[in-house]
């Protein structure tokens, strides 16, 4: 547990610190926030993702969302374009989607012999 606060913390100091740049383009671009909570938001909603990841014991939906939000925030933090970063999420999405249902099937097909 404690280690899970630790490294929060550090990837919350670090995006406010020598990352802020990123914090604020994101805070701005994709949230439509501005001034203080354009810094804060987007570093703080990062922190608990990697918080919540680093639970391995429980994984989940709150997980998927975790991960899809830093990886939102580093695809936008690359690109700067919404519009490439909400493309880029549908065919991941999809990919694992597709990914999954065939994997199920072959397990499927395993267990009947």
């Amino acid at each position: 547990m404690l280690g899970r606060i630790a490294a929060a913390t550090a990837v919350f100091l670090l995006l406010i610190t020598k990352l802020q740049n990123y914090t604020i383009a994101v805070g701005q671009g994709l949230l439509g926030l501005s001034g203080f909570l354009a810094f804060y938001i987007p570093a703080a909603l990062a922190g608990l993702a990697v918080f919540r990841l680093l639970d391995m014991e429980n994984w989940g939906v709150p997980d998927a969302a975790a991960l899809a939000w830093l990886g939102v925030f580093a695809l936008y933090s690359l690109t700067g374009d919404a519009t490439a970063v909400a493309l880029e999420l549908a065919k991941s999405t999809t990919g694992f989607a597709l990914g999954m249902l065939f994997g199920a099937l072959v397990a499927a097909r395993a267990a009947k012999g």
